[in-house]
């Protein structure tokens, strides 16, 4: 297995503070493309989230999250592997730079990936199978493996799964083309940024927040977990859960958004934080900002409402639904939400209880 560096001070492993910049306004980005926005979120929210929404729609969105998420992994692995690179890869085979694609995963929380079998011949019948232990997300862990083969072999894969034990799963990949309806109907949203002052106290040698450190890295088995609370973290960018969003309520309607953050809400009520720990004095501004959501500029709380503005945000139906959530979780009354989120990115929330 390849060893995962990490920055001598701080402890961080090194293909994040080499390639995610945090800035002080509340947002993340990927160096070599600024445009590619990141963020750090518990998964289990993610997988949550879209359960969530199967149940209440009544059907699967499992393809519509794998393309949304090849999409985005292709624009992050684009910008960060050379033409150079791919053309090596093109001669000498999958295997060796496979095993650079499994640290990066590791070092965001991906899980212990593993090239089980592979046979590229350059024919249809071409195949390649890999080994996930702990996924973060199955169904996004599939669209990063569609993503990292089409860039390294230039052609188009599809992908199928199958659990061999728990929380083990060998992925197989095979080539061919993508539904082009699917492929057009994506869009992402593009995102706009204020400046900010959240002011993070970074490491003197690699400079990303020193707060990160509150994160256990366990680059064995690729995953990270945020302490106190025990709960599993991953980097991510948004984009591809937003357009995920997006393309549901294109195809299924306005009550999308509802649906959304009914699903966030429910998973964060049921017990997903702590009460404890959600009024132990937490700096809601810093934490909120060390995910790359956004930069909190008001909080009100009392037993009746909770009302947040928060600029450069993003993944907001989540956010939404997350508030409403905390809000009920602190106060034991079921509640009303109202939101809205500008042009330019700032979202306002107001939780109400009902009566």
């Amino acid at each position: 297995m390849p060893r995962v560096r990490r920055c001598g001070e701080c402890g961080i492993p090194r293909h994040v503070s080499r390639q995610v910049i945090w800035r002080d306004n509340g947002t993340a980005y990927q160096r070599r493309n600024p445009d590619h926005r990141s963020v750090f979120i518990e998964s289990e929210n993610i997988d949550g989230v879209f359960r969530g929404i199967e149940y209440i729609i009544g059907t699967t969105i499992e393809h519509i999250v794998v393309e949304s998420r090849r999409r985005s992994a292709y624009d992050y692995l684009e910008h960060m592997v050379s033409e150079r690179v791919r053309k090596l890869v093109n001669r000498i085979g999958v295997r060796p730079i496979f095993r650079q694609v499994s640290k990066i995963g590791r070092a965001l929380g991906y899980g212990d990936v593993g090239l089980m079998e592979v046979r590229r011949k350059h024919r249809e019948d071409d195949y390649l199978i890999v080994r996930i232990r702990d996924p973060y997300s199955i169904p996004l862990f599939c669209g990063d493996v569609e993503a990292a083969l089409e860039i390294f072999d230039g052609r188009e894969v599809g992908i199928t799964y199958e659990e061999v034990s728990p929380d083990v799963y060998d992925v197989t990949a095979r080539f061919a083309t993508h539904p082009p309806e699917l492929e057009e109907r994506l869009a992402w949203r593009k995102y706009t940024y204020k400046d900010g002052d959240v002011g993070f106290e970074r490491c003197p040698r690699c400079g990303v927040p020193k707060a990160l450190s509150q994160f256990e890295y366990n680059l064995d088995k690729g995953i990270i977990i945020t302490m106190p609370g025990g709960r599993r973290m991953v980097g991510i960018g948004p984009a591809a859960l937003e357009a995920v969003f997006e393309e549901l309520e294109s195809e299924l309607g306005e009550t999308i958004p509802e649906v959304v953050i009914d699903a966030q809400r429910r998973f964060v009520a049921a017990g997903f934080y702590s009460r404890k720990e959600l009024i132990s004095g937490v700096d809601y501004r810093k934490q909120l900002a060390l995910r790359g959501l956004g930069n909190l500029r008001e909080m009100e709380i009392d037993d009746e409402h909770l009302l947040v503005r928060l600029e450069n945000a993003c993944l907001h139906l989540m956010l939404v639904g997350l508030l409403q959530g905390f809000f009920e979780l602190v106060n034991h009354r079921k509640s009303g939400v109202e939101w809205e989120l500008t042009a330019d990115d700032v979202l306002t929330v107001e939780v109400t209880t009902k009566p």
